[in-house]
Parts: structure tokens; C-alpha cells; sequence
């Protein structure tokens, strides 16, 4: 770093800290008979002679495989799936459909096409049920409770969400949504547009109020958002952009470690080169 002309030095667009904690809405027990009976229904039209693939694309909540008549690409061993779903893939025979499955991702119905040992491969129809005014109000009202926890003092936020966040992925990190070295000040243009104009009408080191919005994955759920700091477009400085800095560090010396072994083993390993790559120079020496 001490080596790179200050004229030459990286520029960082603006940054922040943003912290939340994630409360899913859970599903009340009428929403879930209701998807039930809608997958009973389709597994009843497939036995009298529905094509299944049709019904999948027609029915199926789950965008990969509902372009594919609900067939999952190739094959799985166990562990690679929801233990729910392969359980009754293990426990079904071949051409099999079982009946409504629940997962964490919603509520299935399979038919096995294949097995062979621990592995199988197979397709579905995934219904996942929407959650009720009262659900999501039951939500707000938990997280609300742990925002005035937060600010009575009682806990600090970081804590909090990994406490009680249910979003897997930033509940470990204090709730920070994190740039791609890790770093928990994040480039705006990093941001969910919905955050980035939420952290407009927001000061920092203030605690937003629950807001119900949708997961990824379909989820129904309410957050509440922490702006901790902001941190104003600047040229690299060491002592605030060290976990950056060192990434990058880290990045140039794994090139120069792979670009020294091809050059090295050029001669004593058998290396196919795909036409594409053929004009590397790296290669090509």
C-alpha cells in the first residue's frame, strides 16, 4: 500500500453501515391446510391422467424447476436437499408420488423418477402459503418489542440480531449486510434500492420502525433497520479501508501464486486449453 503513488490510490464511492433484524411472518395453520388441499387436488388430476410437467409449470412457486416441469437438474446425494424432501424420496418408489411435503421453503409434492444407491433425481410442485394480515401484525408487534429493547439500552442491536434475526445470512455478522471482502461498510451501490431510499429519510445512528417486505425466497417478513454510520466518497486511506486494502492484497498474491504455477508446470503437466482461453498470454507461454 505504501508503495502506490497517493495520486494513484483507489477512490471508494460513499459507504455505510446498515445493520437489521429480520422477523419472518409465520404461517397461520389456515393457510397451510388451504395449500394442502390445493396440492391433494393436484396430485388427485395427475393419478387420473394429468401430465405432471404441465401442472408444475402451471402451479409451481419454484422458478428454477417450474420452467422444467418441475424437474431438479441431475442428480442428488443425501445432505444436498431439504432432509424433509429426501426423506420421502428415499422412502418412495420409482414413479411415486408422495403426499404434500412440508420444508422450510413450503410445501411440496414429489414424484421420484430415479434412484441409484444415495442418489436420486426427481421433480415437484412447491406451494408456498401466504401469510395472513394477522401473521405479519404478529411479527411487527415481536420485533417492535425488540427495537425498544434496543433503545431502552437493554441490549445493543448487534447483539439482538443474532439473537433473534431470522435472516440466516446476516444474523451472523450483527445483522450488517456485507460488501464482497466482507466488510461490513458497504458501497450505496451495493444496496437493495429499497434500503438505499429508506436510509434517505433516515438519520444516522437512528432505528427504523418495522416494515413488512419479501424475502428472496418468497418469505413473507418485517424488519427493522439500523443506520449506523455513513462515510463520505474518500481516496483509500489505510486505517479505515484495512479489511479492504488486505483483501485485495490477499487477491493479487493468489493471482501471481496461480500465474507462477502455470508458467512452472507448463512443462512437466498436461494442460487442455478451451479455444476460448487460447489467446491468455499467460497460457500461451
Amino acid at each position: 500500500f505504501a508503495r502506490i503513488p497517493k495520486d494513484s490510490l483507489p477512490y471508494f464511492s460513499e459507504e455505510v453501515e446498515v445493520s437489521q433484524i429480520v422477523k419472518i411472518a409465520k404461517i397461520g395453520k389456515t393457510q397451510k391446510q388451504d395449500v394442502e388441499r390445493k396440492l391433494f387436488d393436484i396430485k388427485r388430476q395427475i393419478e387420473a391422467g394429468a401430465d405432471f410437467g404441465k401442472l408444475a409449470e402451471k402451479n409451481s412457486m419454484d422458478p428454477g424447476s417450474a420452467k422444467t416441469g418441475g424437474e431438479l437438474p441431475g442428480w442428488y446425494n443425501r445432505g444436498e436437499l431439504a432432509p424433509e424432501y429426501e426423506a420421502a424420496c428415499f422412502q418412495m418408489q420409482v414413479g411415486e408420488i408422495s403426499d404434500p411435503i412440508e420444508t422450510d421453503f413450503g410445501f411440496h409434492i414429489i414424484q421420484l423418477l430415479e434412484r441409484r444407491g444415495n442418489q436420486f433425481r426427481s421433480r415437484h410442485i412447491l406451494i408456498i402459503p401466504s401469510s395472513s394480515d394477522l401473521d405479519i401484525g404478529q411479527a411487527e408487534h415481536e420485533l417492535d418489542s425488540i427495537r425498544k429493547l434496543v433503545l431502552d439500552s437493554s441490549i445493543v442491536f448487534e447483539k439482538a440480531a443474532k439473537d433473534f434475526s431470522d435472516d440466516k445470512l446476516s444474523a451472523p455478522s450483527g445483522g450488517f449486510f456485507l460488501d464482497n471482502s466482507g466488510a461490513k461498510s458497504i458501497s450505496v451501490d451495493q444496496l437493495d434500492p429499497t434500503i438505499f431510499f429508506m436510509l434517505d429519510t433516515m438519520q444516522v445512528g437512528s432505528i427504523s420502525k418495522p416494515m413488512s417486505f419479501r424475502m428472496q425466497d418468497g418469505k413473507e417478513a418485517v424488519r427493522v433497520i439500523y443506520y449506523k454510520s455513513r462515510l463520505a466518497p474518500h481516496q483509500a486511506d489505510l486505517a479505515i479501508d484495512w479489511q479492504k486494502i488486505q483483501q485485495a492484497a490477499l487477491n493479487e498474491k493468489k493471482s501471481k501464486a496461480e500465474q507462477e504455477w502455470v508458467i512452472n508446470s507448463a512443462d512437466r503437466v498436461y494442460i487442455y486449453v478451451n479455444d476460448q482461453f487460447k489467446h491468455c498470454d499467460i497460457i500461451g507461454k
